[in-house]
């Protein structure tokens, strides 16, 4: 279901269509309530709308390329926690979503730009994991490169997020978080 590879951050990157493209995993750990994290780089095509980085069944991180581009979480369809920061279409943006003991944190570009209180269950039952395609009612796909894609079944703190922002192409093959 993938499209193509482009340039990306590091190396290549996977090039999404906005309409059909998509990668899926199905044998990750499970995360349930507990704590996580997710990181990756992505360059959203200008002019393009909402399109998931990162999916599950019915919770969703995206870059919503409308108007004022945010990064953002969506619950079975609705937008729940939204950075407030807009980001620049066209070029490679720095997206981290982290979950310690119930408190959900969003990071753009190496800064938070949300904290809150986020105790949902994420299920992978149905779909698994999916990147650049949101699953459920509603298909949001990613339109543009994503590169470096990490699932961490432990929370990031700011350190982690720093790290992962300030890699290079020498430390980005081996990252010790």
């Amino acid at each position: 279901n993938l499209n193509a590879y482009v340039t990306g951050k590091f190396g290549d990157a996977a090039s999404f269509n906005g309409s059909s493209s998509y990668i899926t995993a199905n044998t990750l750990p499970a995360i349930g309530t507990g704590d996580f994290g997710f990181s990756c780089w992505f360059n959203q095509n200008s002019g393009t709308s909402q399109g998931a980085l990162f999916s599950t069944t019915t919770q969703w991180f995206a870059a919503n390329g409308s108007v004022s581009p945010k990064v953002l979480m969506v619950t079975d369809d609705t937008v729940t926690k939204k950075g407030d920061t807009a980001y620049a279409q066209g070029v490679w943006n720095h997206a981290v979503f982290t979950r310690a003991s119930g408190v959900l944190k969003i990071y753009q570009n190496g800064s938070e730009v949300f904290s809150g209180s986020y105790t949902d269950s994420w299920d992978m039952t149905q779909f698994g994991i999916g990147v650049a395609r949101a699953f459920g009612s509603r298909v949001y796909y990613f339109n543009g490169g994503i590169d470096q894609v990490r699932i961490f079944d432990i929370a990031l703190p700011q350190a982690a997020v720093t790290a992962l922002y300030n890699e290079t192409t020498t430390t980005a093959t081996s990252p010790s978080i």
